[in-house]
């Protein structure tokens, strides 16, 4: 969409370089349990050499944080560039007004943990600042608590893409009566939707979980739809999103070896 102008999407610096820093948190973890997995696999699978096809998990290629968090971030900026996303600027930002939260103790700062919300606090005055200057509002997306309650006469938040493509559907691409009659096919097939993602849910529970560990008795109990959108159409094929919440029970049994010699 933002290729295509149908919506403006503005990043800030602040968001960009905290981006980039949890990429290169998430992806020394992640060098980290490949590591452990390479090193665990070459000890207790090296039976798997005899079998076709297990080679290519037993000889992974080496990872180098350096090169690889430059291939993530590379791909991050195209993104960025194919999204036409433009970036809001420092020189926007007014150090008063974040301050006097601070001290207010007004949102986005709170008890406890004050220090560590300034970069959000930056950022609700820079893009504030910049709708006064251009005459705009604009939607803000963030899980974040503190600025979903937000009150500004600029800034509009949204906890999630999802929601905000669902307002964007439903002004681009259909009319009101239209989605009303889409959604009454979801609620109509609900029951079918929750046996479905029940299904996979009891699958995917029983696949992930390690060698020692025995799942059994995986009963879903309740599934919650919640934050219904809209956030595409291709070629008259709507493309559905919504939130799950799924209560459920399960019987979990783990045998520990460690002491078996005694």
């Amino acid at each position: 969409y933002g290729k295509n102008g149908t919506i403006n999407i503005y990043l800030s610096e602040i968001t960009k370089e905290e981006v980039k820093s949890n990429i290169k948190e998430d992806l020394m973890i992640t060098i980290q349990q490949i590591n452990h997995f390479k090193k665990e696999i070459h000890r207790k699978g090296r039976i798997l050499r005899n079998i076709d096809g297990f080679n290519d998990y037993l000889n992974l290629p080496k990872l180098d944080s350096k090169i690889d968090f430059e291939k993530v971030i590379n791909s991050l900026e195209e993104f960025i560039k194919l999204g036409m996303v433009k970036t809001l600027p420092y020189d926007l930002i007014d150090v008063g007004p974040i301050f006097s939260k601070y001290f207010k103790k007004e949102k986005p700062f709170g008890e406890g943990k004050k220090k560590y919300e300034f970069p959000d606090a930056i950022l609700l005055v820079l893009i504030e600042n910049w709708c006064i200057k251009n005459n705009q509002k604009t939607y803000l997306i963030s899980s974040d608590t503190d600025i979903l309650n937000i009150e500004s006469d600029y800034i509009i938040p949204v906890k999630n893409i999802g929601k905000f493509l669902g307002f964007v559907n439903r002004q681009e691409l259909i009319n009101a009566e239209r989605f009303e009659w889409i959604e009454q096919i979801f609620i109509k097939n609900q029951n079918k939707i929750s046996k479905s993602i029940s299904e996979h849910f009891v699958e995917k529970i029983k696949d992930e979980y390690y060698s020692d560990i025995k799942i059994s008795e995986v009963e879903v109990e309740n599934i919650e739809f919640f934050d219904f959108s809209i956030i595409d159409e291709q070629e008259s094929v709507f493309i559905l999103q919504m939130d799950v919440d799924i209560s459920f029970s399960l019987l979990v049994s783990y045998t520990d070896y460690a002491n078996s010699h005694f």
